[in-house]
């Protein structure tokens, strides 16, 4: 099963990571050149379905408090071997996003890439990339437990019911290296209370990439085991989106050895919590280049990547206590009543296949 993974959740993530990195260098590196200049960011796909395949463009600020400006306008091929196969057309209501339009999916063992016109006239190429065979094949478990949750800037904490995801992982073919990367979304339901007579209306379902800051990488090269243990990947506190039934959908994707090491200096960027950062812009090296100027930076990574999706649910029947269900419009001291369960962010009333 496959479902759509949030591009633009790991876009942010690697701007916010390049972003800081940029300023926390700027104060003890020269890095010469102009300080106002600006880069394209690129992050984006391909798998082996046909949900989430999405690319995000951006300029960065010529300040460095200044927000990324999304490129719109840009013409993006993805090619393989024999040529072009399709293209990723711009979303009519978000700016900078562009998604794939393409009727087949990609093939395991053939190589694909992207080429990049930017309204400028200048052009980004991705370096080409094998899709890699399903390596893993994840369990999910969750348990119910009392969990202390920080609280407010002062550091307080306060005990919670919380739903707690675990994660174990089935090596397909152990003697082979591999490397994996996991994202999780959740997604719940809210209904909105019929106004006096007619059709009730229909509910909402809205959806939410949760995997947080933390970058979940695994490098199978050296596992002897045909096992990745049980392990926590997630803790959420019980609240109104587990009011009638919840889902984690945990996507797992096999990617190959480059893509791997790019998201692993992410993740050594990510963890860093001194004030010195050994590690400038330039050092973290994706697969994007133009073709016409070699020397030019380009920032972000285009991934070709197996994806796998496994999935659990709770239901509010698990629970002995009642849960207020979500809803934006309504005060926390009035009736439990929703008129406009749209106005939660990611809402829609188009109901996910496995609902």
């Amino acid at each position: 099963m496959k479902v759509k993974v949030n591009v633009k959740k790991g876009f942010k993530l690697i701007s916010a990571i390049l972003l800081i990195v940029c300023i926390a260098c700027s104060e003890v590196i020269d890095l010469g050149g102009d300080p106002s200049s600006q880069f394209v960011l690129v992050y984006g796909r391909i798998t082996d379905g046909t949900a989430g395949n999405e690319i995000s463009l951006s300029l960065t600020s010529d300040r460095s408090d200044g927000a990324q400006q999304p490129i719109s306008g840009a013409t993006i091929s993805l090619m393989s071997d024999n040529g072009f196969l399709g293209r990723y057309f711009e979303k009519v209501d978000s700016p900078g996003d562009y998604r794939l339009s393409y009727s087949d999916s990609a093939r395991e063992g053939s190589a694909y890439h992207v080429v990049i016109d930017l309204p400028s006239g200048e052009q980004i190429v991705s370096e080409p990339a094998i899709m890699p065979g399903l390596a893993a094949k994840d369990s999910l478990s969750l348990k119910f437990e009392l969990i202390d949750f920080f609280i407010g800037e002062q550091g307080f904490r306060q005990a919670n019911r919380a739903a707690q995801l675990f994660v174990e992982t089935k090596i397909l073919e152990p003697n082979n290296d591999f490397y994996l990367k996991w994202n999780i979304l959740e997604s719940y339901i809210a209904l909105e209370t019929p106004q006096c007579c007619g059709t009730p209306p229909p509910p909402c379902y809205i959806g939410n990439d949760i995997s947080g800051q933390e970058i979940k990488i695994f490098n199978g090269r050296d596992l002897t085991a045909d096992v990745i243990p049980s392990k926590l990947f997630k803790t959420t506190k019980i609240d109104g989106r587990f009011a009638f039934i919840y889902y984690y959908s945990v996507i797992q994707t096999t990617l190959d050895e480059q893509a791997y090491n790019y998201w692993a200096q992410l993740q050594e960027i990510a963890d860093l919590s001194g004030f010195i950062f050994d590690k400038t812009v330039a050092n973290i090296q994706g697969n994007l280049y133009y073709p016409d100027n070699p020397k030019k930076q380009v920032f972000g990574y285009f991934e070709v990547a197996r994806s796998d999706t496994t999935r659990i649910s709770a239901s509010s029947d698990e629970f002995s206590f009642f849960l207020r269900q979500p809803c934006p419009a309504a005060p926390e001291s009035s009736a439990p009543e929703c008129t406009a369960c749209l106005l939660i962010e990611n809402s829609s009333h188009h109901r996910p296949y496995y609902y």
